[in-house]
């Protein structure tokens, strides 16, 4: 299966933004492993607006174009239900288009396997 992989990552505090990449990569690695096909936003452009060029934004709303495109290409969205993903706008956002397009949305605890939205 093809996963988009969300979870909230805009925050003031960069050791919040890393703890938020780190989270996601692990579960991101665990669905890998489990022969899934994954993209994750954060953990793909994490590493890119850390260590690439100045212009490149934390803020969802410049991701959002590759977002939407990467969600086409999935079967389903995959929620990661970290703390602040209920008030995440880029996660709202994910939702509502994948949802716009057809795509089935799961609910993924930290832990645990994911269930429906």
């Amino acid at each position: 299966m093809r996963i988009y992989l969300a979870c909230p990552y805009t925050h003031d505090k960069a050791v919040i933004r890393k703890l938020r990449f780190v989270t996601v990569t692990r579960i991101a690695a665990s669905l890998v492993a489990q022969g899934h096909q994954v993209f994750s936003p954060i953990t793909h452009s994490h590493p890119m607006v850390e260590h690439g060029k100045e212009d490149l934004s934390h803020d969802f709303g410049y991701w959002v174009p590759m977002n939407h495109g990467m969600i086409d290409w999935s079967n389903a969205v995959y929620v990661l239900m970290m703390p602040g993903w209920d008030c995440s706008a880029g996660v709202k956002d994910e939702i509502e288009y994948a949802r716009r397009t057809g795509k089935k949305v799961r609910g993924i605890p930290t832990t645990g396997k994911a269930v429906e939205m």
